[in-house]
């Protein structure tokens, strides 16, 4: 993080992450008032015109003082956790949303992580990250849709299920998605799990034209010259 005067620089008015560090040689206060303390109150010598009002979303207190490395660890996790300013959200949310088709899931203009998505609701107003993405091979309707102001970050791993891909065959084209994507160029660590497919062809993901599809190609022969 930028280190800061507290006596010259305010809070940004939106969410701040801090990192308050007492030295060895200082005694921090222990009134919860201290958290809403601000420096340049030691300026203009008020005790009322920067005071109040701050809202907290977490807090961790150590009984030690944190090693540099440790404290970028830490803010690391405060910012993957709370997705703050962008940040990619933390891929550990174990759960599983099945999307009714009358059913919208609605981001609130941020970035989520779900374990799997499967279903043929829509999505809208955010990001998603997904460990599965689950769509059924057999029917081409039942897969979720994402409005304009959705789009799907493609986190390394990513999983694409196919349900019911045994009756594939080489040209078909399995669409799993018509939406915008974030990290495109993590499609090559995707995983594909085709459940049933024939052991003649092989599955691989594209994404053309905003469409992000299955692509079903012949399985390579192997010729062994001795």
């Amino acid at each position: 993080g930028l280190e800061v005067d507290p006596k010259t620089e305010p809070l940004s008015g939106g969410w701040d992450l801090l990192s308050m560090r007492i030295t060895y040689n200082q005694q921090p206060k222990t009134n919860a008032d201290g958290f809403a303390f601000d420096g340049r109150t030691m300026v203009d010598g008020s005790l009322t015109t920067y005071m109040g009002s701050q809202r907290l979303a977490e807090v961790l207190i150590y009984n030690r003082k944190l090693t540099d490395e440790e404290t970028r660890s830490v803010e690391t996790y405060l910012a993957r956790k709370w997705r703050f300013k962008g940040t990619s959200p933390e891929a550990t949310n174990s759960v599983d949303v099945v999307l009714g088709g009358d059913t919208s899931l609605d981001l609130g203009g941020n970035r989520q992580y779900l374990a799997s998505l499967s279903g043929a609701g829509s999505v809208r107003n955010g990001v998603l990250a997904v460990g599965s993405l689950v769509v059924d091979a057999a029917d081409d309707d039942i897969r979720p849709v994402f409005a304009a102001d959705a789009a799907l970050s493609v986190e390394p791993g990513m999983r694409i299920v196919l349900k019911n891909a045994s009756s594939l065959a080489a040209g078909d084209v399995v669409t799993v998605l018509d939406c915008e994507l974030v990290n495109a160029e993590n499609i090559g660590d995707a995983v594909i799990v085709a459940e049933g497919m024939p052991d003649s062809v092989r599955a691989r993901l594209r994404y053309r034209n905003g469409v992000l599809a299955v692509h079903v190609v012949p399985a390579p022969t192997y010729i062994i010259v001795r």
